[in-house]
């Protein structure tokens, strides 16, 4: 534990999707193509699907999304219809997996929180496959393997001595 950041108080709870797969969307087309999220997101909203959780990264060229996982096929195929092949190369998911979410107030403005979280993740041997961060610092979230999520929840009460272990 590092003596500047508090060890209690700043995480509330530890949240674990279950059900949910992971959806990703690339292409070297989308670096630069104004509105590729958006049409995403219309797409998937059209055809009744729930994004659960979603993370970019700043090179455009992919969009990840957590979505309930019996929506998958029906999601895959809007996007489909949505996106020509020059534009969206790649559309897959992987349906083995599980989302993390760690909440708290005391999160926002305390240096040092991912980190303890991401550090427990990786001495746990717990491979995370995407994070998304709220901007108001209250939630980080992120994807591991179905296998490993009861562990990761397990981790992150240790870490952050929330008591009762899931």
């Amino acid at each position: 534990m590092h003596d500047d950041v508090p060890k209690a108080d700043v995480i509330k709870a530890v949240t674990l999707h279950k059900n949910v797969a992971l959806l990703n969307i690339s292409g070297a087309g989308m670096i630069g193509t104004l509105g590729v999220a958006a049409r995403a997101f219309t797409a998937l909203a059209r055809a009744g699907i729930n994004i659960v959780m979603i993370s970019q990264g700043s090179s455009e060229a992919n969009i990840s999304m957590v979505i309930e996982e019996r929506q998958v096929e029906k999601a895959e195929d809007a996007l489909r219809a949505e996106f020509p092949r020059d534009l969206v190369k790649e559309i897959s998911h992987d349906h083995d997996v599980c989302a993390v979410a760690v909440v708290g107030a005391g999160m926002a403005g305390t240096p040092g929180v991912a980190a303890r979280v991401f550090k427990a993740m990786g001495a746990a041997s717990i491979n995370v496959v995407m994070i998304s961060q709220a901007s108001g610092q209250r939630n980080i979230s992120f994807v591991v393997a179905s296998k490993d999520a009861e562990r990761a929840v397990r981790e992150l009460h240790r870490e952050f001595g929330l008591g009762a272990e899931a």
